[in-house]
């Protein structure tokens, strides 16, 4: 199961992990944040990706030949550098976060 948080309007900040109500609130799931996507220059996106193993990676599908490369552990980032993408003179905020059960 996934869940995928729309941002567009820049309101919410990442969480590294989500607790979802379900029903009656009787259930409760935990969600684990496994991907970001930010609207870089108001003209593309570029991707996080978080693995099961809280690596993080980025691809930018107009650098680097559209491959992933390794940005680092995701205990090791802030929420506040999840919020946005910088690299060189690219930067754009999340618009989309998306999380799976853990």
């Amino acid at each position: 199961k996934i869940l995928v948080l729309n941002n567009a309007l820049n309101t919410i900040l990442p969480s590294k992990t989500l607790k979802v109500i379900c029903g009656n609130r009787d259930q409760q799931v935990q969600m684990a944040l496994r991907g970001i996507v930010y609207h870089i220059n108001g003209n593309h996106f570029v991707s996080r990706i978080i693995t099961a193993t809280n690596e993080v990676w980025v691809n930018d599908g107009m650098f680097n030949n559209a491959e992933s490369t390794y940005n680092g552990k995701l205990s090791e980032m802030t929420i506040h550098s999840l919020s946005k993408y910088i690299q060189d003179d690219n930067s754009g905020p999340a618009v989309a976060m998306i999380y799976a059960r853990q």
